[in-house]
Order: structure tokens, then sequence, then C-alpha cells
């Protein structure tokens, strides 16, 4: 199966894709991103899992919905996502997120933790933003509040890249800032405000009793290896793949091991 479905939540549009079939798969995007980030990565394994790719309130074709409220925390997003899992009849799922889309997996596991048969971080962290990060969070919301989104995001993305990517793929990155800087002033103010409000879920990673994977790129700037590594040993069942020379986006810059690790780990699931 491969297609692109909505639902009505609060009056609001979600739009999500259904790619694959077998144990259902939900698979979050990050900021500045939405769901079609995964695609190719679902699409090779299609033969394996059942994913459910949502393009998040304010992302993609869910962009309108980020208006529902002037706040939101990620336990507000995760709300949204089992309403679209229940929405689809599904009762248990794997979970898993990019950066941002980690944080809301967390949070998922925190208030639902009997809907998750196994959890993933990818690119991502259950430790809270430092004092450092919120300021430079802030000093982010002034710029985009400034000169905008697009702007923003044309000197911000690279950045996530690591240097290997960046040198050898330019054209690979100029094409996903430009199909990715689209996003509106308010969303990713509010995508910044919710991230900076998040609270420590370290403690969730050590009581979640099911298998948690985590995706870590050894150049990552925006949750770097150092931080990765303190949290690597608290999960009870644990599945730890680190990539050589690439940032904070392993989905586009080795995607071959961002799908062997996905399916080591559905390999796990299925084996429990």
């Amino acid at each position: 199966m491969n297609q692109q479905k909505t639902f009505q939540y609060n009056g609001a549009l979600i739009s999500y894709r259904v790619i694959g079939k077998g144990v259902p798969f939900l698979l979050l995007h990050g900021f500045g991103e939405d769901g079609s980030v995964f695609y190719p990565i679902a699409t090779a394994l299609e033969q394996d899992t059942c994913f459910i790719i949502p393009d998040l309130p304010g992302s993609g074709l869910s962009a309108a919905a980020i208006s529902l409220q002037s706040h939101w925390r990620m336990d507000d997003f995760a709300h949204v996502m089992l309403a679209m899992m229940q929405h689809e009849h599904i009762d248990r799922f794997i979970m898993a997120g990019h950066s941002m889309g980690g944080y809301i997996t967390l949070a998922m596991a925190e208030k639902y933790p009997d809907v998750l048969i196994g959890i993933g971080l990818i690119h991502s962290t259950a430790f809270a933003d430092s004092e450092e990060m919120k300021v430079n969070r802030l000093r982010s919301i002034a710029f985009i509040e400034k000169h905008g989104a697009t702007k923003f995001l044309s000197q911000t993305t690279p950045n996530l890249f690591g240097d290997a990517f960046r040198t050898a793929q330019s054209a690979q990155l100029a094409n996903h800032i430009t199909t990715f800087s689209v996003f509106s002033k308010e969303a990713l103010v509010v995508y910044y405000d919710g991230m900076m409000k998040r609270p420590d879920r370290t403690i969730i990673l050590s009581t979640f009793k099911n298998p948690v994977f985590f995706i870590i790129g050894d150049k990552d700037k925006a949750v770097n290896l150092e931080e990765s590594l303190k949290q690597i040993h608290l999960a009870i069942d644990t599945q730890i793949t680190i990539f050589e020379n690439v940032g904070h986006m392993g989905m586009i810059e080795y995607p071959l091991g961002t799908i062997n690790a996905l399916k080591q780990f559905l390999i796990k699931i299925k084996s429990n």
C-alpha cells in the first residue's frame, strides 16, 4: 500500500501517508521537514512493515492545523498522533521520530506507554534543552519573526548535515533547502517554543519496558555524540546505531544505513 490519507482533528485537516504492510510503524519527521523526508526509507521497507507517516500540524499538507492553538507542547502533538492512529483503528504500534519527532515519541511513551511496542530516537534526545540551547532558540525565534521562515531555514539547514555530505552532495542539499523552506513563521516559532519548554524525559527511557533504538550521527551538531552516548545505556532493551561522518540528517546522508537500522529493529520486534 502507498496511499495519501487525511483525517479531521478538531476541525483541522491532518495529512498522512500509509506505506507498506505488516506491523504498524508511526514515523515522525522533525523541525523544518514534512513526512516526505521519510518516504524513500519507507518504500524500501514496505514489505517489512506498514509505515504511517504524517505531516505534523504546521508542516506540509497539515500546515493549516497549527492554527488550532497558539501554543503547542510535545504532548499536544502526541495527542494528535494518537487520534490519527485511532482513526486508522490501530491499537498498538512502533513509534519513532527524527529530532523533534523523537521528542513527540517520548511524550507518547510517557502519556500512553501501553500503545507502544517499541520506540526509536533518530538523531534525537530525551534530555531537556540546556540553558544555552534555550538562549539559542530564543535568538532563532527573534530571527524568524524579523526575517521570515525561508531565510532562517536557508541559513540554518546546511549546518544540520555533515561536512562530507555538504561537500559531495551540494546539489541534493540545495534541493532539500528549496523543498523544505516553505514554512510559515508561525509554525517555526511554535515548534521552537514547544521544544524549548519540553521536560527532561530520560526517566521514560529507563522505565519503558519494550525495545528502544537510537540512530546517532557522530558529526551531529544539533544532538552531539557526547549527549547521545549519555542516554543510550538508560533503556532496558536497546539497539544502537552510530553513523560515521554523518550529521543530524542520517535518513538523507546515509539512507542505506537508516534502512538497515530500521530493518534490524523490526526483526527484534517481531522476535519478541
